[in-house]
């Protein structure tokens, strides 16, 4: 029985990462899987090499499609997906090795939770999905994660059933650039009737800090809006799902506008050391900052409050301190080769 398909978009990636990528998945035998590769409209010769490598490699599926983006190749692979459960991979990434059991596509779970580890230019460190040890999951436990962190936001280290996903017609957003994967967790796991925790490292999370500056830099404007997406849907799951009361609420609503006040100040340093800040764009950041600080009022953390005051008050000064000390940080401690 075909017990899991990997899913691997690419788009313009090197291939020595590929490489690295491909050459890392390896299950024991009783795991039967298969690889699918959707390259998504790359202008190199990505094509070449993974004709190539598959001569070698029977398990590997190669789709080829236009431009669309990660989240149209990402559901490319779920509709062309044969295997019980799906896993996504990014292709500058890798899984690691031997680190699936077959026991783990028999506990009846939509959704199957497991760590990972990420390796930064000077550490490595695991993030584990949840605290504790492997066992059955709440859904207002995983949703309360989910929306007051980012640790299991992205679709990595986790096992979707194949056919929950297409009877719930759960798919990537392919109107946004940031947040995608936030959203398609969530959703999933508002859909799910039966999710699972497994304490173990299954994937290598190659962290890229480079990568998100560009894309914001590039593309302000959506990925605003886009932030804006995500808050919402999580601010309406804590006011109107009716998985919390009311004390619950509360802390949860402060907890995700002092987050977004936190996002929002980083966008802002982000954009005036590596662009320049737009007026319009800064208007924009000051007047989201403002509406999350009205709505947490006086309760907003002191290292909170004072980034929300650069932002609504225009300490200029202060805020282009606090970008230039950003840019150092991320230069000499968190780019990655």
């Amino acid at each position: 029985m075909l017990l899991l398909s990997i899913i691997i978009p690419v788009y313009n990636t090197p291939a020595e990462k590929l490489e690295r990528c491909f050459a890392s998945i390896q299950y024991p035998e009783d795991i039967e899987y298969e690889i699918i590769v959707v390259d998504d409209g790359s202008r190199t010769r990505v094509g070449d090499y993974i004709t190539e490598y598959k001569m070698h490699e029977k398990r590997m599926q190669y789709v080829y499609q236009e431009n669309a983006g990660v989240s149209a190749a990402r559901n490319k692979g779920i509709q062309l997906a044969k295997g019980a459960y799906v896993m996504f991979v990014d292709s500058d990434d890798t899984v690691i090795p031997y680190s699936l059991e077959a026991g783990d596509f028999s506990r009846g779970a939509e959704i199957i939770f497991l760590d990972i580890m990420v390796r930064e230019r000077r550490k490595e460190y695991v993030r584990k999905s949840f605290e504790g040890h492997s066992a059955v999951l709440d859904k207002k436990d995983v949703l309360t994660r989910a929306i007051t962190t980012s640790k299991i936001n992205g679709p990595f280290g986790k096992l979707f059933d194949r056919d929950f996903l297409r009877s719930r017609q759960l798919f990537f957003n392919t109107g946004m650039i940031q947040g995608e994967d936030a959203e398609f967790g969530i959703k999933a796991v508002l859909a799910a009737d039966k999710m699972m925790y497994i304490e173990r490292c299954v994937y290598l999370y190659w962290h890229i800090f480079a990568s998100g500056q560009d894309r914001l830099c590039r593309y302000p404007d959506q990925i605003l809006r886009d932030r804006q997406i995500l808050y919402s849907m999580k601010k309406d799951i804590v006011r109107k799902g009716g998985f919390f009361e009311s004390h619950t609420q509360e802390e949860l609503l402060l907890r995700l506008e002092e987050s977004n006040i936190d996002g929002l100040f980083n966008i802002w340093t982000s954009l005036y050391v590596n662009k320049g800040l737009d007026q319009n764009i800064g208007k924009k950041i000051a007047d989201e900052a403002d509406k999350a600080g009205n709505l947490a009022g006086k309760k907003i953390s002191g290292k909170v409050k004072m980034k929300y005051d650069m932002l609504v008050h225009h300490n200029r000064n202060f805020i282009k301190i606090a970008a230039v000390l950003r840019y150092i940080y991320i230069s000499l401690f968190a780019k990655l080769k």
